[in-house]
């Protein structure tokens, strides 16, 4: 690729100065580690007032950036760059303010850095955006991406996106090329008496060298022709000489030369058509190489300021090293880049690809026990089975199973929950309660069916109180001596829950829809609650996890096949994936134990949590 460019400078003024710099290196191995360079500069001082003055320290600022960029050939490009903005930023402060708005082309790979509050604006396929923005004027920003034919950019300072309204850029970048665009856009900057106005416009274009190349493969046959030519002017020298009367052995030894330089012929063609293709996959691999490494720094760097933003950077490398695969571009470099890209996945995402192993087949308590809810309380497991009417329980250290209770009394059971040593089970007409350590007991019945009942769909008990949420309400029964009181709406403000899954209580109140919005409610209001840093949103979301025990929500996500972690102010910590994820009816989980416990129909499954726990510790 190649980079055709149209500079727009503004006039200087007095304590304003502007200015671009386009550079590309005679230096071969200069160009090829560090590429191209296109920058526009702002400088601003209230110090230096006369024109002189000031484009005197421009040309020093422009002077050291260019030396802090090429001086060091060991680092990445991407590293580079933001190092010599990051130099020259440090160097000019607090006497001036100054705007870098800068891009490095090597091979087909832009990278891209701001300082300060200027933009960087790309046209691709019709579409027209900011790519890249400054947000503080003492903070440099960076990105990077695979260029396409046809791209345009405008990179610009403050000043320059503040005279030309964003329409209008539309429109130039609408003309089809960086020439028209600048005839469009430099009288507007020009007309202006601001000295700190600078852009240039950069329109990708196929590279004329690569054209070159294939003009030689296309010369190449014209070539052949030659070469058979002389071979065949050579045979016929040699059969002339045969038919002298020379001894039998000289005959042999000229057929034998010949024969060997056909050969020699045949193989250099072979092996110079696979040398320029190696040497062609070479430099592509180098390229992705270069672009992997700089989105991985990018990505740790951003880490700690924006943990989306890096996230979404590092799956953009996970992305490329994805294409080349798809393109069958291989190398131990590669694989070697996409070890180090899984780790950072897994130390800097936190996402980790789990084995499921069986903790329980209920099966060994029942025979054709088929779980479908279940709950954690004083370390056991408590499984709803509402296929053959039974409640199993399951010491989650010694495996210790037993049936708590059965029979018509659990007839259209729906739910599950504990609270200390004692079991509710929601059926569709009534509350019902047992005791966590016995066995085959009669349930008591402990709530009945309420006239405002319309469809409760969970219950919960926290500090002793019931909890039912309906269709459009949460009733609370408060405990008494003899058992609960009567009901009162606990909400203070209406609400919708017809699309609700699951509820759990940790002193706030949190409810699943299925759409994977999480609500929550605290004191019967709703509070404002929303989750940040997920890299795709639910899909299928089956299952609600917390307690006042556990610091974190845990939410069976079926769709994405994977269990996602937030901490409780909606910020992203971690997902653990697998495909069995996908089949599971319910999750509880105990950070204590590192475990998180998944149900399906007749087994348990556990996924162990050492790693995140090693993490907190």
């Amino acid at each position: 690729m190649k980079l055709e460019v149209v500079k727009i400078v503004s006039a200087p003024t007095g304590g304003k100065w502007s200015q671009v710099h386009v550079f590309t290196p005679e230096d071969e191995e200069k160009l090829q580690k560090r590429g191209q360079i296109f920058a526009a500069f702002s400088l601003k001082s209230i110090t230096l007032i006369s024109e002189e003055e000031i484009a005197s320290v421009g040309k020093e600022l422009i002077s050291r950036f260019h030396e802090e960029y090429y001086g060091i050939l060991e680092d990445t490009a991407f590293s580079r760059l933001k190092k010599a903005q990051e130099q020259v930023l440090k160097e000019i402060l607090p006497e001036a303010k100054i705007e870098v708005v800068s891009a490095v082309l090597v091979e087909n790979v832009l990278y891209l850095g701001v300082t300060g509050l200027g933009k960087i604006i790309l046209s691709r396929g019709g579409k027209t955006g900011f790519i890249l923005q400054g947000e503080e004027e003492n903070l440099v920003k960076m990105a990077s991406g695979f260029l396409q034919a046809g791209d345009v950019f405008i990179l610009g300072t403050k000043d320059f996106f503040e005279i030309i309204p964003f329409s209008t850029l539309e429109t130039a970048l609408e003309s089809g090329s960086a020439q028209r665009a600048g005839e469009i856009l430099t009288p507007l900057v020009l007309g202006k008496e601001d000295g700190l106005a600078s852009a240039l416009i950069l329109e990708v274009k196929e590279q004329e060298e690569y054209r070159q190349e294939s003009q030689v493969l296309i010369e190449e046959p014209e070539k052949k022709e030659e070469i058979k030519k002389m071979i065949i002017g050579f045979l016929s020298k040699i059969k002339r000489a045969i038919t002298q009367p020379p001894p039998e052995k000289p005959k042999k030894s000229y057929f034998t030369v010949a024969l060997i330089l056909l050969l020699i012929l045949g193989v250099s063609m072979v092996f110079g058509s696979k040398e320029r293709k190696k040497q062609e996959q070479e430099r592509k691999i180098e390229a992705v190489l270069e672009q992997i490494k700089a989105k991985k720094e990018e990505g740790e760097a951003l880490l700690s300021l924006n943990p989306a933003k890096a996230r979404e950077i590092l799956k953009e490398a996970e992305a490329i090293l994805t294409q080349t695969e798809g393109e069958k571009i291989t190398s131990p470099k590669l694989e070697e880049a996409k070890k180090e890209l899984k780790n950072s996945l897994s130390s800097i995402l936190k996402e980790y690809a789990v084995e499921e192993k069986l903790f329980f087949d209920l099966e060994l308590i029942k025979k054709e026990a088929k779980g479908s809810d279940m709950t954690l309380a004083d370390e056991h497991l408590v499984i709803l089975d509402s296929q053959n009417l039974a409640v199993y329980s399951l010491g989650i250290k010694d495996k210790k199973a037993a049936i708590l209770a059965g029979g018509e009394q659990l007839k259209d059971c729906l739910k599950i929950a504990a609270f200390g040593d004692k079991i509710y089970i929601l059926t569709t007409k009534r509350v019902l309660e047992g005791k966590l350590k016995t066995q085959n007991e009669k349930l008591k019945m402990v709530v009945e069916k309420d006239k405002d009942w319309e469809e409760v769909k969970d219950l919960a008990v926290f500090a002793g109180n019931l909890y039912l949420l309906d269709r459009k309400e949460i009733w609370v029964y408060p405990t008494t001596a003899e058992g609960f009181g009567g009901k009162r709406a606990w909400l203070k403000t209406s609400a919708d829950f017809s699309q609700a899954i699951e509820m759990v209580i940790d002193g706030a109140i949190w409810v699943l829809k299925k759409d994977g919005t999480i609500e929550k409610y605290l004191r019967g209001n709703k509070e404002v609650f929303g989750i940040e840093g997920l890299d795709k949103p639910f899909l299928e979301p089956f299952g609600l996890y917390t307690s006042p025990d556990e610091e974190k929500l845990y939410i069976l996500d079926q769709g994405n096949s994977r269990i996602v972690v937030l901490e409780k102010n909606g910020q992203y910590h971690s997902q653990y994936k697998n495909p069995q994820i996908a089949s599971f009816q319910n999750l509880v989980v105990s950070e204590k134990e590192g475990k998180i416990f998944l149900l399906e129909k007749s087994s348990i499954y556990q996924i162990e949590m050492e790693r995140l726990n090693k993490e907190e510790k």
